[in-house]
C-alpha cells in the first residue's frame, strides 16, 4: 500500500466514523513521506487542509463531511 493509499484509507475510516479531525500522530509520518504536502488530483485528498507550521505544528482536517 502506497503512502497516498494509506492516507486515503485513513480518511475514509475517519469519515465513516463521523470524526472531523484526523490526529496528528496518525498521519504525521504519512504526510512527512509526501514532503509535508498533499498532492493534487486525488479526490480523497482534496479533503485535507494543512495549516501553517509544518512539520511540528499541523492538524489535518476532513472538510465537507456530512453533518
Amino acid at each position: 500500500m502506497s503512502v497516498i493509499d494509506k492516507i486515503i484509507s485513513n480518511i475514509r475510516k475517519q469519515k465513516d466514523s463521523k470524526t472531523s479531525i484526523l490526529s496528528e500522530m496518525d498521519l504525521f509520518a504519512d504526510v512527512e513521506q509526501l514532503g509535508g504536502w498533499i498532492p493534487s488530483g486525488v479526490p480523497e485528498l482534496n479533503y485535507l487542509l494543512k495549516t501553517p507550521g509544518y512539520p511540528y505544528n499541523f492538524v489535518i482536517e476532513v472538510c465537507g463531511k456530512e453533518q
